[in-house]
């Protein structure tokens, strides 16, 4: 007999979702997992009725955290409504503007939404219990301070491409409204180098190649 777990609300910063899990019979495997967002955000009655490029300016404020992703689906849409192709510069500055709110997004959940969830009294008896509440304690753990400052560096990226973040208006269906000069090509790679370095020395302690070299858990348990 399948037996069902439900776990929820879940709410970490957007909204609420619920999580219902089926196991097998010997409740050692998953046979089915689904996620149901409860919370109604209403976002498509917005959008009825209005002109065409005003979702270009409403759908990124779904999310402050992932605003670039909605602008970008955003404008992908109207483009292929439109049958128009996308510049390829624009598709470049395109990509490398929703790559680097990717990465950003992870450092927050892993810096400051996952890892404080286990400096909870419930872990207090682990063997690394200590190591995290010193790294990871909320507003006052060590990592905190230099992530906060990498990612604000890192971020800058946005504020030369896409002139502000979040809810930038610098994407369109063609491309982008932005031109990137000689000068800031070199501010963006010297941003990355920079943020490169932070990545190695801190949150890997490797040299990114290195991790990206990683196939397997047999690869991942020996480099660890």
């Amino acid at each position: 007999m399948t037996r069902k777990i439900s776990l929820g609300p879940l709410n970490r910063v957007e909204g609420d979702l619920d999580i219902q899990l089926s196991l097998d019979e010997n409740e050692r495997l998953i046979e089915s997992a689904q996620v149901k967002s409860t919370l109604y955000r209403g976002f498509e009655n917005l959008l009825t009725g209005k002109a065409v490029m005003d979702a270009l300016a409403i759908t990124p404020r779904v999310c402050g955290i992932c605003s670039v992703s909605q602008s970008v689906a955003a404008a992908k849409a109207i483009a292929d409504f439109a049958q128009t192709p996308m510049a390829e510069n624009g598709q470049r500055v395109t990509n490398i503007l929703l790559a680097s709110e990717i990465v950003a997004d992870i450092l927050t959940h892993f810096y400051l939404f996952f890892m404080p969830d286990f400096v909870h009294s419930a872990y207090c008896k682990m063997s690394w219990s200590d190591e995290v509440n010193t790294n990871f304690t909320a507003v006052s753990g060590k990592q905190h301070g230099g992530m906060l400052k990498a990612r604000a560096e890192f971020l800058h990226i946005m504020g030369i491409l896409a002139g502000k973040w979040p809810h930038s208006m610098v994407f369109q269906p063609g491309g982008v409204s932005k031109t990137v000069s000689v000068s800031e090509q070199l501010k963006l790679l010297g941003i990355i180098a920079n943020f490169k370095s932070y990545l190695e020395q801190v949150v890997f302690g490797d040299k990114l190649k290195t991790i990206a070299n990683l196939q397997n858990q047999d690869n991942l348990d020996a480099w660890r």
